[in-house]
């Protein structure tokens, strides 16, 4: 709530003006602004707290997550590396580490982080949907429906954990369980318009060439922009110039 996060960043404002040397405030200021896309603001609270405390392995961390949405990933990566210096248990920092590895396609590297995530912490849901992004890359359909299967049943309501255990699914031709899977994400995220296209061509791929029409024009009112090749491939199904 854009409300509470304004409330709590006049709070930490105030505790920084009362005592500017005061490393939890700025940690906790930059984490707000992480939240609100205020990316440069909040590494520069992480920096300004690294100043007065640099043993916090989770301000390494979390700055390490903000240089990752702003690509750039050498700084991420070494930010991740030092917090995993100071707290080797610290399980988020593998999984973002691994992330990053994601993006650069260092399938490898990725794998182990994300394994070493899982070891520290067996119930991280978010580490179970990332493994399976690598295994979907790697054509490993089987260990990424496993991994999904995980994630889903610790939070149910991952939209983009259920899509992609549907990708998984219709590359193992089990197109119903797919389709159910599609209808499952979209209940939960109507605006994720890539669910619409992989439930058309779920259904053109099981031979329901009525439905997987109307399912293309579906997508084709949903698509954002930068979804342009499968626009293109849409268009094709449904006959528009």
């Amino acid at each position: 709530d854009e409300g509470k996060l304004d409330q709590a960043l006049a709070e930490f404002n105030r505790a920084v003006s009362v005592n500017p040397r005061d490393a939890e405030a700025h940690f906790l200021r930059g984490l707000i602004y992480n939240k609100q896309g205020r990316l440069d603001e909040a590494i520069a609270n992480f920096s300004k707290g690294l100043e007065f405390d640099n043993r916090f392995a989770r301000t390494y961390g979390e700055r390490g997550l903000a240089y990752a949405k702003k690509a750039q990933y050498d700084l991420a990566l070494a930010d991740f590396r030092k917090a995993l210096e100071i707290d080797p248990t610290y399980a988020e920092a593998y999984n973002n580490r691994g992330s990053t590895y994601t993006r650069l396609t260092h399938h490898d590297l990725a794998l182990n982080d994300f394994n070493k995530a899982l070891e520290l912490n067996p119930n991280y849901a978010k580490a179970y949907y990332n493994r399976a992004v690598i295994y979907l890359n790697l054509g490993q359909y089987d260990r990424a429906l496993r991994d999904l299967n995980r994630a889903v049943e610790l939070n149910p309501r991952d939209a983009e954990a259920f899509h992609n255990r549907g990708l998984a699914l219709e590359k193992m031709s089990q197109f119903d369980r797919a389709l159910a899977d599609f209808t499952t994400t979209l209940e939960l995220n109507p605006r994720l318009a890539i669910a619409y296209y992989s439930r058309a061509v779920t259904l053109e791929k099981a031979g329901r060439r009525k439905e997987a029409r109307q399912a293309f024009e579906d997508f084709l009112d949903h698509a954002s922009p930068d979804l342009a090749s499968q626009i293109e491939y849409a268009r094709s199904k449904v006959g528009n110039p």
